[in-house]
């Protein structure tokens, strides 16, 4: 659902060195006038405003049995909402990412600079300002070094859009740089020429309109595409765009909307442009005065379709895309639940509680869930062939320390799992542990034992297998081969998937190099299973090389 807020109607005196500044009114800003919290711009239909505002979300006044902490109320910023609907609804940011905070709110205005600008800016004591936020206007002047600032104005357009116009020219636009909002009229799409890219960026929270994960934009060859934005880019949705998918869209579009009663001649014309100058998609109303609808990117990473509902007196989403929440990466966070429920999708795993419940009860959900209790692993259980559980010997390290750098002559372990450093004399650190998930997880891929080995033996002694049986030499030659289909379990009939399969196999491969230095952390063996991270091909351990060349005869440590 589109962010739901209750806008504090905090109003402070503007005091600073430029009294001289007028004060604005009406939708337009012009040179010598200053906008100062408190203060707004109002489109002539009266749909949109433009001013200075904080965030206080609904929840934290009603939901007061959720023991919530309100948010800090310092922080301020410069947007654009609805002017007439009840429910607090900003549909533009422009210092998404550099609020004003407190202590200089009653020494800010927004104002056109002399350069021909629209600028937030912090007057100080020593009669020296700061800038905030610009428009950043870059314009080719061949007889003037800079704008003549008295033709140049700032207008709220009846559209919702902020625009800066010069001998009626219009030099900047807030259409050309949107939030995680877009309006009707606003076009979707890039600029051929100049390269420009309107594209959506999720915001962090209902409170947090920073920069967050999800990204959607019209790409060149790739067409519409949704994406997670944060190391891996995840590219989650996608949709073709040329003139033809354009042709068998736009009128699928409306013959879905008109079965709907609440969009039901609610739209005027959904259009696709592509030509030498720009390719871009458009919605636009058949009424702009007493319809409000916005597409949004959701903080969840999905676009919506909002319509306010003036007999509910609340936005009702029509539509979202992709369907299932679940669908976005990573949007519930580490050790939660997604359930694919519409509200609320996230959820912890059992014994696991919220890592920020005000966090969470902001839609801010990336942090994820922490254990309700200290998880204490001193042994691991593994179930031998007849699943006779037994102590395993992972987690050895955490007794042993690092500078347990003793030569062993005789310790008991189970063959094939404990890593080359009981018998090389080098430190002992977690590691070893390392080392044994990969030999297990090479076992999860086959089927079987690594080795036709089933008993536990005295490790300074050899034991010899022949070097078929032996899976592990098996694994990394196929990986090399490009046969890793060959290696798993036959049981499974061929019902798996052959670039998870791969993804395994490499990690395990990983694990069992033969120095420490080279096998990942488990943090980072568990973002790569969850396909969060790339995994580079791994290279032969020396130790199974040496197994690889000897006639058929391997040994085991």
């Amino acid at each position: 659902m589109a962010p739901h807020y209750i806008l504090l109607g905090i109003l402070l005196l503007h005091t600073s060195p430029c009294s001289s500044f007028a004060a604005a009114n009406g939708d337009t800003l012009t040179a010598g006038q200053a906008l100062r919290v408190g203060e707004k711009l109002v489109s002539r239909n009266g749909k949109f405003a433009l001013g200075f505002f904080q965030f206080q979300p609904a929840s934290t006044i009603s939901k007061s049995s959720h023991n919530v902490t309100s948010p800090s109320p310092s922080l301020w910023y410069l947007g654009i909402w609805f002017h007439k609907i009840p429910v607090f609804t900003v549909v533009w940011v422009a210092n998404r990412d550099e609020p004003i905070t407190h202590p200089n709110l009653n020494l800010s205005q927004l104002k056109i600079s002399s350069d021909g600008n629209l600028v937030i800016v912090v007057n100080h004591s020593s009669y020296t300002q700061s800038v905030v936020w610009s428009t950043h206007i870059v314009e080719n002047r061949t007889q003037t070094s800079s704008i003549n600032t008295t033709i140049s104005d700032a207008i709220l357009l009846n559209t919702g859009n902020l625009a800066i116009t010069s001998k009626q020219k219009m030099l900047w636009q807030s259409f050309d740089y949107p939030t995680d909002v877009g309006l009707p009229s606003a076009k979707f799409g890039r600029n051929k020429v100049t390269g420009l890219n309107r594209q959506g960026i999720s915001r962090k929270s209902l409170i947090d309109p920073g920069i967050a994960s999800y990204s959607l934009e019209l790409v060149d060859i790739s067409g519409i595409i949704l994406k997670r934005r944060n190391n891996p880019l995840v590219v989650y949705w996608r949709y073709a765009s040329s003139r033809a998918s354009a042709l068998n869209l736009l009128p699928i579009l409306k013959s879905l909307f008109d079965l709907d009663p609440r969009t039901k001649d609610l739209f005027s014309k959904i259009t696709y442009v592509n030509n030498n100058q720009e390719e871009y998609y458009m919605y636009t109303l058949q009424d702009e005065t007493s319809s409000s609808v916005f597409v949004s990117l959701d903080i969840s990473g999905q676009i919506k379709l909002n319509v306010w509902s003036q007999a509910n007196q609340s936005w009702q989403i029509i539509f979202s895309q992709p369907d299932d929440p679940c669908d976005p990466p990573a949007s519930c966070g580490p050790f939660t639940v997604c359930s694919g429920k519409p509200h609320p999708s996230c959820d912890c795993m059992e014994s696991f509680s919220e890592k920020s419940a005000q966090d969470w009860e902001f839609e801010d959900r990336t942090g994820g869930c922490i254990r309700n209790t200290p998880l204490h692993c001193t042994k691991n259980i593994l179930v031998d062939s007849s699943f006779v559980p037994k102590v395993a010997d992972f987690g050895l390290a955490i007794f042993v320390g690092r500078d347990f750098i003793r030569i062993l002559t005789s310790f008991r372990g189970t063959t094939g799992y404990i890593a080359p450093e009981w018998l090389s004399g080098v430190p002992i650190t977690p590691k070893i542990d390392v080392y044994s998930f990969g030999m297990v997880l090479l076992e999860i891929i086959s089927g079987r034992r690594n080795s036709s080995a089933e008993t536990s033996q005295n490790t300074s002694s050899s034991s010899s297998y022949k070097h078929d049986e032996y899976f592990p030499v098996q694994a990394i030659s196929k990986l090399h081969s490009g046969d890793v289909g060959s290696l798993v379990d036959p049981q499974l009939h061929s019902d798996f998937s052959l670039e998870e399969a791969e993804r395994v196999c490499k990690v395990a491969c990983w694990c069992i190099q033969d120095s420490e230095f080279d096998r990942p952390t488990m943090g980072e063996i568990v973002r790569v299973l969850e396909g969060l991270r790339e995994i580079d091909m791994p290279p032969m351990p020396r130790f199974l090389a040496a197994i690889t060349e000897q006639s058929g005869v391997a040994t085991s440590l």
